[in-house]
């Protein structure tokens, strides 16, 4: 129904009645007020839309019961941390399997290897190893002047 918002009294328009809410000829109910000549729909939402919406509410109480208040299901930090050890302990048996002596004499004998073995420990390391990779105490470890980053692997960065 349209408004003239210099009228006190609603007038009719074609395919509506005087009551204002059914149009005659589609029966799609219309709400009683108009904005910028657009008037809004007053149905009932679909059967199939209600059953989705409530069932998603029901499937979402559960998943969080289940999930997160009875302790039943694993959580997905649980899962990635039981995998993450699966990995880590077939990595370790791998390299422990690599790790026989004639490995470490082949690996002893290569330029390459015994090069990165005598590179100088980087000075974000000091702290832990001391400058001589000797180790040291916790009361007289030295800090490096200008290191700022929290790992041996930035200072390599």
């Amino acid at each position: 129904m349209t408004m003239n918002p210099n009228q006190d009294t609603p007038k009719e328009t074609s395919g509506k009645t005087e009551a204002g809410r059914r149009r005659k000829d589609s029966g799609v109910v219309l709400m009683d007020h108009e904005y910028d000549g657009i008037q809004e729909f007053d149905q009932r939402l679909p059967n199939w839309w209600l059953i989705t919406l409530y069932g998603a509410i029901v499937f979402a109480v559960g998943y969080w019961f289940f999930y997160f208040q009875s302790n039943v299901g694993e959580s997905d930090v649980e899962k990635l941390d039981r995998q993450l050890a699966v990995i880590q302990e077939k990595n370790l048996e791998a390299t422990l399997a690599m790790l026989d002596n004639d490995n470490l004499w082949e690996m002893s004998e290569d330029p390459a290897m015994v090069a990165a073995g005598r590179r100088p420990t980087p000075p974000c390391a000091w702290p832990v190893t001391g400058r001589n990779s000797r180790g040291v105490s916790a009361s007289t470890s030295p800090t490096p002047s200008g290191c700022t980053r929290r790992t041996p692997s930035e200072c390599t960065r």
